[in-house]
C-alpha cells in the first residue's frame, strides 16, 4: 500500500494577541515541530527561505523575523508581505544556520504590538537524501552491543519508511535509534558543530532502480519514495543534497549503468539529448525494462545537487583462484566481476556529463568490515557487518564523509582540519581492523 500524507489537516492558524492599536495577525504554524529548511550548502549558500502565511487586516503591511526558543532574534524586522483584500499574506524569511530552533514572529507594521507565533519550532541546517537498498537500511537498524556515546543531541534527524514508531526520529540520548546512527551524528557534528542534519533514507532492501522506477513491478513503489519526500517537504523545504553509492543491486547494469543512472537523474542522455517517460532503459547485462518515472519529478535542481559517491565495500564470496576473479572451480565470479564494470561506466557517465547539478565523484568507503563471524565461517559478507564497530557503523561515518564532501566549503575538503586529517588517515590505512584488506571494484 502506498504512503500517503496531507498537510491541509495540521496548517492551523495561530490567533494574535488583542489588537492593539488596530488590525489583527495570525501566522499558519508548521506542520510538525522541529522541522529543517536546507541553507543551500551544496551550492555554496548560507541561507534558507522559509514560507510563512496567514491572515491580518486587509491592505496592512505584515512583517517577519526569526528568533530564538529564548527570543533572541536571528534576523531583523522585515517587510515581506501586504494582506489581500480577503485578509490573506504570504511571504518568507531568510535566516541562515543556526545550532539554535527558533520560532518565526509576525507583526503589523502600523501597528507593532499585534503580534504572533507560532506553536512549532524550525531549523536551519541541511536536508540531504540517500538513495540505494539495504546498505543504507543497516545504518538505521544496527544496533552493535557496544558503540559511541552521542556528542550532540537533537542535531540530526532521520526520515525513513523502516523507522518506529514515526517515520521521523529526532537522535537524542534519550530516544536512540542504533549505534550505526550515533556514529553518523558524531561523525556529522566533527565535520560541521552546530550544524542541523535532516537525512532522508529512501532505501528498502533488496530492490534495484528498476524496480523503483518501473510502476508494472511492485517490489519497490514509486508512491511510497514520493510520500517519503513529501514529508520531509511539507512545509516548503527543498532538499539541498541527493546522494548515492547503489551499486549491488544495479549491478545487472553492466557497461550500460552510467548511462541509465544519468537518465534517471536528470531526464537527458549523457550526450544531454531529452527523455520522454515513460522511456525504455537499456539492460546492460538484463532485459531492458521501462522507467515510468525519473528524480527530476521530485528535485528542482536549481535547488538539489546530486552526490554521486562510491562503489562502496563489495567482498568475493568464496575461496578464488586468482586474481583475475575466477573462483576455486574455475568459473568467473560474475557478481564480483561487475562492480568494476559498472564503477568505469559511472566514472565515465559522470566525466562527460554538462549538468550543473551533478557534483564530482565522492570517496569510496571500503575501510569497514563486512559480514560476521557465524561459527566457523564467515557470512553475510554484502552487508555491512552488524555486530561490529567496525561494521556498519563505520560504514555509517563513511557516510558521513561521502555526504560532507559534496559541500563546497565543507571543512571535510581541507586536509588541514582535524577531522579531514584523521579521515586521511583511516583513507590511507586500507584496512578494517580485524581483516586483511580487499579492494573490490
Amino acid at each position: 500500500m502506498a504512503l500517503s500524507i496531507t498537510t491541509s489537516s495540521i496548517r492551523k492558524h495561530r490567533p494574535s494577541l488583542p489588537p492593539v492599536g488596530g488590525g489583527t495577525i495570525t501566522l499558519s504554524d508548521f506542520s510538525r515541530d522541529r522541522v529543517l529548511f536546507d541553507s543551500g550548502a551544496a551550492r555554496g549558500l548560507n541561507m534558507a527561505g522559509v514560507p510563512l502565511s496567514g491572515t491580518a487586516t486587509a491592505g496592512a503591511a505584515v512583517q517577519t523575523r526569526a528568533v530564538t526558543e529564548t527570543g533572541t532574534p536571528v534576523t531583523g524586522w522585515t517587510t515581506v508581505a501586504t494582506a489581500a483584500a480577503d485578509g490573506t499574506w504570504a511571504g518568507a524569511i531568510t535566516p541562515g544556520r543556526n545550532a539554535a530552533w527558533l520560532r518565526p514572529q509576525v507583526r503589523l507594521a502600523a501597528a507593532p504590538t499585534v503580534t504572533a507565533t507560532t506553536v512549532n519550532r524550525f531549523g536551519v541546517g541541511h536536508v540531504w537524501a540517500l538513495w540505494g537498498q539495504s546498505e543504507l537500511v543497516g545504518i538505521l537498524t544496527t544496533n552493535v552491543a557496544t558503540g559511541e556515546t552521542l556528542a550532540a543531541p537533537d542535531m540530526v534527524q532521520v526520515l525513513g519508511p523502516s523507522l518506529t514508531p514515526s517515520q521521523v526520529r529526532h537522535v537524542t540520548a534519550d530516544a536512540p535509534i542504533g549505534t550505526s546512527v550515533t556514529a553518523l551524528a558524531n561523525a556529522l557534528h566533527e565535520i560541521a558543530p552546530g550544524d542541523k542534519f535532516a537525512l532522508v533514507f529512501h532505501a528498502v532492501a533488496g530492490a534495484g532502480v528498476d524496480e523503483l522506477f518501473d510502476d508494472a513491478n511492485a517490489a519497490r513503489l514509486w508512491a511510497n519514495e514520493v510520500a517519503l519526500h513529501q514529508l520531509a517537504t511539507a512545509d516548503g523545504q527543498s532538499v539541498g543534497l541527493a546522494s548515492m553509492s547503489w551499486f549491488a543491486d544495479p549491478r545487472s547494469q553492466g557497461p550500460t549503468y552510467g548511462e541509465v543512472m544519468h537518465r534517471l537523474m536528470f531526464g537527458r542522455t549523457v550526450a544531454g539529448t531529452p527523455i520522454t517517460f515513460p522511456a525504455t532503459m537499456p539492460g546492460g547485462y538484463q532485459a531492458a525494462w521501462t522507467a515510468s518515472h525519473y528524480w527530476g519529478e521530485l528535485y528542482d535542481y536549481a535547488h538539489t545537487r546530486w552526490l554521486p559517491y562510491g562503489p562502496h565495500r563489495f567482498d568475493i564470496t568464496q575461496d578464488m583462484r586468482n586474481a583475475l576473479l575466477k573462483r576455486a572451480d574455475g568459473l568467473a565470479d560474475q557478481a564480483i566481476g561487475a562492480i568494476p564494470i559498472i564503477r568505469a561506466s559511472w566514472r565515465t557517465a559522470v566525466a562527460a556529463s554538462a549538468e550543473p547539478a551533478l557534483l564530482p565523484l565522492g570517496i569510496e568507503p571500503l575501510s569497514y568490515l563486512n559480514g560476521y563471524a557465524s561459527g566457523s565461517t564467515w557470512t553475510d559478507t554484502p552487508h555491512p557487518g552488524n555486530q561490529s564497530i567496525h561494521g556498519a557503523p563505520r560504514w555509517a561515518r563513511y557516510t558521513a564523509l561521502a555526504l560532507a564532501q559534496g559541500w563546497p566549503i565543507s571543512p571535510c575538503r581541507s586536509s588541514t582540519s582535524p577531522h579531514g586529517r584523521r579521515m586521511a588517515r583511516i583513507s590511507r590505512s586500507g584496512r578494517a581492523p580485524g581483516r586483511s584488506p580487499r579492494r573490490a571494484g
